[in-house]
């Protein structure tokens, strides 16, 4: 668990550090005793070795970079082919070589199938947040004396803001001091405080406008759920790993009305959406806890 809160910290792991002013969980960089791989000195062209005491050492001089042209079989996007296309002294930022451990794509598969799973509950909460209302319509339309028709806007405006949300949210993720993990969770948080007062509204128009910043909080993993898997997988496994993203995401609004239906039964309408809390919780708490950072960008 610690060694994933420093290599790959979850958002308790950020907070901590946050709060700690990174005295805690350390990343290996931190430590007094850290000195840069070889490798990646003759990578970069430079003699620098950076420690993690906080003194930065004399820059000395570059070494000139290889400027011979790339062989047939050579990848062009690897550190050694980019090195040779940059001006001499020019420091590179990238892994420590293709086998470092941070890299998301050598995590072992017991951490990837975990974070997988992690993010498929994610978006199965999410979207389950649809149509959890189904069975609560007629109930609805009663208390707020307004027609069936209109009840169902409860679903559609929570549709219209998890189709809204991606295009504010979503790019988010791409930035590399935030990374994928602080909009989840901050979103999700959100979500899940938004459905209290969802429960105990009175007014229809309010309940409309809940429903709709819901679905706008719970659109990040919708549009970037995909790139947080292909971030783990090669491109030819990660279609496995979509693969059961797509299931999630379409077992969800169709067995949301089950999961809620007992509760809307017996004990009315609001039931939904203690239901849904009770089931983003659980989602929650694996985010904030056991959602490792896997972003490249971040990470």
């Amino acid at each position: 668990m610690c060694q994933w809160l420093t290599r790959s910290p979850q958002p308790f792991g950020l907070v901590a550090r946050i709060l700690t002013g990174n005295k805690v969980f350390l990343h290996p960089e931190e430590k007094p005793d850290f000195a840069l791989p070889e490798a990646y000195i003759t990578v970069t062209g430079t003699e620098e070795v950076w420690r993690g005491d906080g003194n930065v050492p004399k820059r000395s001089e570059p070494k000139l970079l290889d400027t011979q042209p790339l062989d047939e079989d050579e990848d062009p996007h690897s550190m050694a082919a980019i090195a040779r296309r940059l001006p001499p002294g020019t420091i590179l930022v990238d892994w420590y070589g293709p086998d470092d451990p941070a890299n998301p794509h050598n995590w072992s598969l017991p951490k990837k199938l975990w974070t997988t799973f992690v993010i498929l509950y994610y978006t199965f909460a999410i979207y389950a947040g649809s149509a959890i209302v189904a069975y609560g319509f007629h109930d609805m339309s009663e208390y707020f004396s307004v027609s069936e028709i209109v009840t169902a806007l409860t679903l559609s405006l929570f549709v219209a803001g998890y189709g809204c949300g991606p295009l504010f949210l979503a790019p988010l993720s791409e930035i590399a001091k935030i990374g994928r993990n602080p909009p989840y969770a901050i979103t999700f948080f959100i979500f899940c405080v938004l459905q209290i007062p969802s429960a105990l509204c009175n007014n229809f128009a309010g309940l409309a406008i809940l429903r709709f910043l819901a679905g706008f909080m719970g659109s990040p993993p919708l549009a970037t759920g995909g790139a947080t898997i292909t971030d783990m997988y090669s491109p030819r496994k990660s279609g496995y790993a979509m693969g059961m993203y797509g299931v999630a995401i379409g077992i969800a609004p169709a067995t949301a009305p089950f999961m809620s239906g007992f509760a809307i039964m017996n004990l009315g309408w609001r039931w939904a959406f203690w239901v849904l809390l009770m089931i983003a919780g659980v989602g929650l708490l694996l985010l904030v806890f056991g959602m490792p950072e896997v972003s490249p960008k971040r990470s």
